[in-house]
């Protein structure tokens, strides 16, 4: 029987903070549309809260909302969208041509400057027609082409880069925002010095000279000596969590534990964060790993930590959040019926799940920037050759940002099949399907219930006998 925490809602309430009314104006030009939205990340980043504003004749619209604390937002209009900062009670005006949103956008009323420098940051080093990609995903990739060295260098030249283009705006900017600031590109290339040698291994696996993680000279990751990783004033920050997660990995060594199965390695991570965390960064932390496991290991596993972490943490929010999601891994279980979607495709169609029915389903979530999801895009189509004219449908869900990326990510390598676009792994699918990390697959039966939540992957030698007993009458 399936069991649900559903009394938890009960015990947990939502936290209640001293939020202040935010209002943001403006005006739209060449918008199709009757409506604009505001998006921020969730509590744990891994979704978003969004609020709407109808859009007048004349392309006038207004938001007012209660706001905890200063956040960071990306402003849809249409396909396209632009970030901004509002702080509680701030007063904000912006105006923007849809026909090039980042280049027209502009930013008036209290506390603009923060605004205004994140549209300028995106303009100087992000506004590439070419890559359609960020300062992250470039840096992903630049492990390629680096030694453990040249790595530490490049990306302390581009955190210097990061820093000093901030400094320049220090004059414009509110202290808070100023000082928030320095912590997020800090913590960001902090994250992706610890990145290196996992997608060092990931990118050179299949050649003659793979390059395994524990070849990095302990001597590279002197960089965390002068990094403070029990900051709890900096626990609503994404870029700071993802360097606590990063430096588990390497303090924890789990990434040398090639020969344990997923639950051994989440048990092992989980007893190590609270040797080496504490406190608010502890609770953050465990509320994180719990949704992974969720998404990568036997629910069986998970029962025990999820109760631990339910009768320890003090944050009342992070409790209700891990009992929601807990209860959505739960309806995902084999023989649950699977969450609906409506996505569009590539000529712009609605597709559902019901439009889907009747036919065995293998999702495949990807995105144009994740290397693993492109490596196992050569095996998909054998599979989906060795299967053709039968009673089965490769559907991709693509997670990218934009649609440019998405489109070109597909004509790029080639991947044929259903393809839909879920714009965002906060996107609401995204969400019901509990992706938290890529590729990740599911098979769903006929009937529309599913039948494997965590299915082989395309390169697997197990997949076809899991695709053949799931073809029988």
């Amino acid at each position: 029987m399936t069991k649900f925490l559903t009394y938890l809602l009960v015990v947990f309430p939502l936290a209640v903070f001293a939020q202040q009314n935010t209002l943001l104006t403006g005006q739209v030009k060449n918008h199709k549309g009757t409506q604009v939205s505001l998006s921020w990340p969730n509590l744990l980043g891994d979704g978003e809260e969004e609020v709407t504003a109808a859009v007048d004749k004349k392309g006038y619209f207004r938001f007012s909302f209660a706001l905890d604390r200063g956040r960071e937002m990306n402003f849809h209009v249409g396909n396209e969208q632009t970030r901004l900062y509002l702080f509680p009670g701030d007063s904000l005006h912006l105006t923007l041509n849809t026909k090039a949103v980042d280049e027209s956008v502009k930013y008036s009323g209290k506390n603009a400057g923060c605004s205004q420098y994140l549209a300028a940051y995106y303009l100087t080093f992000e506004d590439d027609a070419k890559k359609l990609t960020s300062t992250e995903v470039a840096a992903i990739y630049a492990v390629k082409k680096y030694t453990p060295q040249e790595y530490l260098a490049y990306t302390d030249k581009q955190m210097f880069q990061d820093l000093q283009y901030l400094e320049s705006w220090k004059d414009r900017l509110p202290e808070a925002f100023y000082e928030e600031e320095k912590l997020v590109i800090s913590y960001k290339w902090s994250d992706l010095k610890l990145i290196y040698p996992s997608y060092k291994y990931m990118f050179t696996r299949n050649t003659d000279h793979p390059v395994m993680p524990e070849s990095t000279p302990a001597s590279y990751f002197s960089f965390l000596e002068e990094m403070n990783l029990h900051n709890d004033r900096a626990v609503h920050l994404q870029t700071y969590r993802n360097t606590v997660r990063e430096a588990l990995e390497f303090f924890s060594k789990t990434s040398l534990m090639t020969q344990s199965t997923p639950e051994e390695v989440f048990m092992a991570k989980w007893s190590d964060a609270s040797r080496i965390y504490r406190n608010k960064t502890l609770e953050y932390l465990r509320a994180e790993l719990l949704l992974d496991g969720y998404e990568n290991v036997s629910m069986k596993t998970m029962d025990d930590p999820t109760h631990e972490f339910l009768l320890q943490a003090e944050n009342e929010e992070l409790k209700r959040y891990v009992t929601e999601r807990f209860n959505i891994a739960r309806r995902l279980a084999p023989g649950q019926q699977a969450p609906h979607f409506s996505l569009q495709n590539e000529a712009g169609k609605t597709i559902s799940l019901g439009d889907l029915k009747g036919k065995l389903i293998y999702l495949d979530f990807w995105a144009s920037w994740c290397g693993p999801c492109i490596e196992q895009m050569p095996h998909a189509k054998k599979v989906k050759e060795a299967y053709a004219g039968k009673d089965i449908l490769f559907v991709y869900i693509s997670v990218d940002e934009t649609e440019k990326a998405w489109k070109k990510g597909i004509e790029k390598h080639n991947i044929e099949g259903i393809h839909l676009w879920a714009k965002g792994f906060r996107n609401e699918t995204a969400q019901a399907y509990n992706v938290r990390g890529i590729p990740r697959y599911v098979l769903i039966g006929r009937d529309g219930t599913i039948l494997n939540n965590k299915p082989p992957r395309p390169s697997s030698k197990q997949l076809p006998e899991v695709l053949d007993k799931a073809l029988l009458p």
